[in-house]
């Protein structure tokens, strides 16, 4: 599979990794949800996409059953997709992506159901094509900037208002550098999202869309951070 020649990155314990159960449900939700939102709602013939959420992979940026605006221009996704620099690695982008070919195969590995064609997922853009990318007992590093705060403080900041929030994750991938025409994407509640530190770095082609703004439902209305 192409998204396996960053060959670089490796994780040094699967057996810390979290269960996929409930991110292979989220990506076979996902696809079927979209589909089945109005007409009206998904506005094809515009740039965006209207989507719903599933699964708590993305938590506590978007949450289960949130529908959120998705801005599919071309220069969007390209300006995405541009190296981070020196930039904190939480300040990137939020994507809409495909799911990659890769996560088909950890189904099968797992014995879990395969997400659907079309099934697509929210992940953070940590890295792009160039970019180096260091993770050491789960903080995440991209050319040299250690993440801060680490997601997982602020979706267990409020506990009670965020059910879903994994346990921590301690895992060390790479370091490595992101190949060109290529993309690194983590979920924010690592500790339930099947993402790069598993399947590796995706094709940067796969990425659909950025996530603009949360719609519904308005307690968590507000801009995609």
């Amino acid at each position: 599979c192409w998204c396996h020649q960053i060959t670089t990155f490796r994780v040094s314990n699967l057996l810390k990794l979290h269960s996929i159960a409930s991110e292979l449900a989220g990506a076979t939700r996902v696809g079927a949800g979209a589909a089945a939102l109005p007409l009206l709602l998904t506005a094809y013939a515009l740039p965006f996409r209207v989507v719903d959420v599933e699964g708590p992979s993305m938590l506590p940026t978007l949450y289960p059953h949130d529908i959120v605006l998705v801005d599919t221009r071309a220069g969007t996704v390209r300006d995405a997709l541009e190296p981070r620099g020196k930039l904190q690695p939480t300040t990137a982008p939020v994507v809409w992506l495909d799911a990659p070919n890769a996560l088909r195969q950890i189904a099968r590995d797992a014995g879990r159901p395969e997400p659907p064609r079309g099934a697509r997922l929210f992940k953070r853009l940590v890295a792009s094509g160039g970019d180096a990318v260091a993770i050491k007992g789960g903080a995440v590093s991209i050319n040299g900037v250690r993440e801060s705060p680490r997601p997982h403080e602020a979706c267990v900041a409020v506990p009670r208002e965020r059910p879903g929030c994994a346990p921590e994750v301690s895992y060390d991938v790479g370091p490595g550098v992101v190949p060109p025409g290529a993309a690194f994407v983590l979920g924010d509640n690592r500790g339930a999202s099947t993402d790069s530190a598993l399947f590796g770095a995706v094709r940067d082609r796969s990425v659909r869309g950025v996530a603009r703004w949360t719609l519904l439902p308005p307690a968590h209305g507000g801009p995609v951070r």
